[in-house]
């Protein structure tokens, strides 16, 4: 009994003669499933539904037959035995359909035939299968082998000592600079060998072929172009085969180019020694970059508060003179903490419209103490030269990492030349460059007179850890640095230099003319006032108290915040706009960019300003510093911080500038809301004398004073001012005086009066008609 499942599709139009067919397989010992089809629709149906493995056809139904049932079955691409069982097929007919296809035939006469040609034709069918599933696997396998070999870079060798025969595949001679076709031997391999490891390799190879040995192979040896004259490493393992006298036959192996990990390899030691000063340069920077954060938090305070100081004194005043030295002492040491800042790369980069002449004359005054008294110093600058749009910091850096390069090179004095000039480069000069366009350029020349450098040099000079110095005395990333920071303002930079003849550095930088789209105009101190609500975050409450009071004398509410946290909380709790967030970066736990990323869905038509003096351990990877509207670098001045904050916001749509003068604080809040939301721009004092500061500096279109104030009382304030600002428009508030004296307060000057409390209605409709010039 065969005992084996065989699903059958049997193609006949009788369902008896199906039957029988299906029952006799069955006492045969087959489990057969079968279904009949007697249409061409029904057997392609068939074939798709199920992997068959035998189709059994009458010749001749009614409207489908053998020959078609066949020509459907090649089409389907399956590999079946089709057996033709008929009663009245003739033997030439019979022949024809084996030749088209049929594998046998078995008349119905005669089934007692049929199931030896089943066995056969599945056993036959199992064969076909096996071997086409061999021939796949083989070819499958040739092909990996093919693949493994050309992606490894492989190179084979044969080797038949009895008769000297050598053979090498196409790598292997390129390993060796033959070409393809070149003959080879075994004298050619001892002839490409490098000389110094020659008798070595001849000396592993006969020991490999003596009797005895155990025949495994694996060598690393040098191997000099035949041709092309490439010294090349090679790393080669393999075989070798003995005959039952332990003679050996046969040497077989693979080689393998391991030039590229060898010169990596002889890399890692510079590069360990390189990380070594990487990471001593890095301790550095964020020494520097630590001490330039604290440090520039320290002067936004210090600058912040001189700059206030400034204005409330006059020039006639004993302390104006002491508090300007301060001032200039501070902007000193802000730009000493940006350059510790350029000098740890942790400067937020700002782009500038810049003219180079300012940098190179900002430059000379430091490069004194630098180049030291035996370098003479010169500079020839173009009078009408271009701007340029770069960091200035940035420019600052590239000017002394070129001239502290020239004084190392002129160890016994010399001459340092900087040039500037206007260049045009046309297609032909920005060929030698790469991603440089012809146009305008401003040119910056650095010459020395110094040692000079080879070619040698001079091919590797801009690569970062490059340094002819000695240990210690470089870290090969100056000329580094200068390479990257003129690539990224898209210009170009070359280098002259001849042993014993000096070095020339000629950077090209694309012109900039006209005023750059970063760049706006200086505004007037009485220009900068605002009415906006502002959010302020800032940890360093030194600093945030400086820039709140900055903000409110020029008119704007302020929302202090010490944290993100506070600032998010600030935000839920204020039911008006808040029209603009200045906010720290660098602070404990969420940094300003995360904060930008929480507060903008919450309110999307908020600007954002940030300030810091150090990012660089903020990453820009999040997307939120597209959400800036602005930087303001610290340490910054009272001045520039209110500019900025004008800028961002813009002019504001102002009926007028209205300050508010009153000592309770309350009544000015009042007074404030209602002016703001009808368009006034409004300003506060707390008393007298406060207005009449403010009012000498800034332009205000209305007051409006109290009469009752401690420091200084609101007539003689109207008074004071009636003399030194006639054309000042002035209204009386009191609750403590009655009618007789705001009536006393208008004589003396003021154009209209109100008893508090004061109704909305009533002070917006008596500022509008004192604001155009009525007198109540």
């Amino acid at each position: 009994m065969v005992n084996e499942a065989l699903d059958l599709l049997l193609v006949e139009d009788s369902e008896s003669d199906a039957a029988l067919v299906a029952r006799l397989l069955e006492k045969a010992g087959y489990d057969v499933h079968w279904e009949r089809v007697e249409t061409p629709d029904e057997m392609r149906a068939a074939l798709d539904r199920r992997d068959w493995r035998l189709i059994v056809s009458d010749h001749q139904m009614g409207q489908f037959d053998a020959p078609a049932a066949l020509r459907i079955l090649r089409e389907s691409g399956r590999d079946l035995p089709f057996i033709i069982v008929s009663g009245n097929i003739g033997e030439e007919l019979a022949v024809a359909m084996m030749k088209s296809g049929a594998h046998d035939y078995v008349l119905k006469n005669n089934l007692a035939r049929l199931v030896p040609v089943v066995e056969r034709e599945l056993r036959e069918a199992r064969a076909r299968r096996e071997h086409v599933r061999a021939a796949r696997d083989l070819r499958d396998s040739e092909e990996r082998l093919a693949l493994a070999i050309q992606a490894t870079q492989l190179g084979t060798f044969d080797f038949l000592p009895q008769t000297g025969k050598l053979v090498w595949s196409a790598e292997a001679k390129r390993q060796f600079g033959l070409r393809p076709d070149a003959e080879v031997d075994y004298e050619t391999f001892l002839r490409g060998v490098h000389p110094a490891d020659r008798e070595r390799m001849e000396k592993t190879v006969h020991d490999l072929l003596r009797p005895g040995s155990d025949g495994q192979y694996a060598a690393e040896y040098r191997a000099i172009g035949m041709e092309d004259h490439v010294e090349r490493w090679i790393s080669s393992w393999g075989r070798v085969f003995f005959d039952e006298r332990g003679l050996a036959v046969r040497f077989i192996g693979v080689k393998l180019d391991i030039t590229g990990q060898k010169r990596a390899q002889e890399e890692q030691a510079k590069l360990r020694e390189q990380l070594q000063q990487a990471q001593k340069l890095e301790s550095v920077g964020r020494l520097a970059g630590g001490v330039a954060h604290d440090f520039n938090n320290l002067l936004t305070v210090i600058n912040g508060y001189i700059d206030m100081l400034l204005k409330q004194v006059g020039p006639e005043d004993p302390i104006h003179a002491d508090l300007t030295e301060i001032g200039i002492a501070g902007a000193r040491a802000a730009a000493l903490s940006q350059q510790l800042l350029v000098l740890s790369r942790k400067n937020v980069i700002q782009p500038a419209n810049v003219n180079l002449n300012d940098i190179v004359r900002e430059v000379e005054k430091m490069l004194g103490r630098v180049i030291g008294e035996d370098v003479r110093l010169a500079s020839d600058l173009s009078p009408s030269l271009g701007r340029v749009l770069a960091d200035p910091g940035q420019l600052h850096q590239v000017l002394m990492n070129l001239a502290v390069n020239a004084r190392d090179a002129m160890p016994h004095g010399g001459r340092l030349l900087i040039e500037t000039a206007n260049v045009d480069l046309d297609a032909s000069a920005v060929d030698q460059y790469t991603g440089v366009k012809p146009g305008p350029y401003v040119r910056l020349k650095v010459s020395d007179t110094g040692a000079g450098m080879t070619e040698e040099v001079l091919a590797h000079l801009f690569e970062p850890f490059f340094t002819t110095k000695k240990q210690g005395e470089g870290t090969g990333l100056g000329l580094a640095t200068v390479y990257g920071i003129v690539k990224q303002c898209g210009g170009a930079i070359q280098v002259s230099s001849h042993p014993d003849r000096g070095t020339t550095f000629t950077i090209d930088l694309p012109r900039a003319d006209g005023t750059s789209a970063e760049e706006k105009a200086d505004h007037a101190p009485s220009m900068l006032l605002g009415t906006e609500t502002i959010l302020l975050v800032e940890d360093q409450e030194q600093v945030r108290k400086m820039s709140a009071r900055v903000l409110r004398a020029h008119g704007y509410q302020v929302l202090e915040a010490g944290s993100p946290e506070e600032a998010l909380l600030a935000s839920g709790r204020h039911a008006g706009t808040i029209h603009l967030m200045l906010s720290d970066i660098v602070m404990p736990g969420m940094n300003g960019y995360e904060l930008a990323e929480r507060i903008r869905p919450l309110r999307p038509s908020m600007k954002i300003v940030f300030m810091s003096g150090y990012s660089d351990r903020v990453k820009l990877n999040t997307g939120a510093a597209d959400q800036m509207d602005a930087y303001l670098a610290k340490p910054f001045s009272a001045e520039a911080l209110a500019a900025k904050v004008f800028d961002v916001l813009g002019a504001p749509r102002s009926m007028g500038t209205v300050l508010v003068v009153d000592d309770e604080p309350a009544t000015r809040d009042f007074l404030r809301k209602v002016l703001v939301e009808a368009g006034y721009r409004v300003a506060e004092a707390s008393n007298g004398a406060d207005a009449v500061r403010y009012i000498e500096i800034a332009d205000v279109d209305l007051m409006i004073t109290d009469l009752a104030m401690p420091v200084q009382e609101g007539i003689e304030t109207i008074q004071m001012l009636r003399r030194s600002r006639p054309g000042l428009k002035t209204i009386a508030i009191s609750g403590q005086f009655g009618a007789s004296v705001l009536r006393a307060a208008e004589c003396l000057g003021a154009q209209a009066s109100l008893a508090k409390p004061v109704q909305p209605d009533e002070l917006l409709q008596a500022v509008a008609r004192v604001m155009q010039g009525e007198v109540l």
